[in-house]
């Protein structure tokens, strides 16, 4: 019997993480589709524009990260803590994404705005998760 828990656990663990992978695939494809990358074709070597949309991106990255962790801690745990742990997962890699957009950015305050922001979201959402609801 604790064989059968185990490969359960695992498989647990294994589509937790699936799912934030997926979560984080649609959270970026439907950011751009709606806010796509800057033409090249009209202006290739227009480097204020794709530092614009990087920062502009960051900031949407960290929005939507935001709400998918809000949203993961606002389902009942204890029920459903496979999806619950995907959703969380799929927030934090999106998070990480955010931050990885914000520093290919130029050296500004926005830049300095998505982290000071990812670092709030990242600290208030641990302390909720770990330690409000034990």
């Amino acid at each position: 019997m604790p064989q059968r828990n185990l490969s359960q656990a695992v498989l647990q663990i294994v589509f937790s993480f699936f799912l934030g992978l997926v979560v984080v695939a649609f959270v970026g494809i439907a950011l751009n589709t709606f806010y796509p990358e800057p033409s090249t074709s009209f202006y290739p070597d227009d480097a204020a524009a794709w530092d614009r949309w990087r920062v502009v991106t960051g900031i949407w990255l960290l929005i939507c990260a935001t709400l998918v962790m809000v949203a993961s801690m606002l389902i009942r745990t204890e029920r459903i803590p496979v999806i619950t742990n995907g959703i969380l997962l799929g927030g934090l890699f999106t998070m990480i994404d955010a931050v990885g957009m914000s520093l290919s950015a130029p050296n500004d305050w926005p830049r300095l705005a998505v982290m000071a922001g990812a670092l709030v979201v990242a600290v208030g959402v641990a302390y909720w998760k770990f330690a409000v609801r034990k």
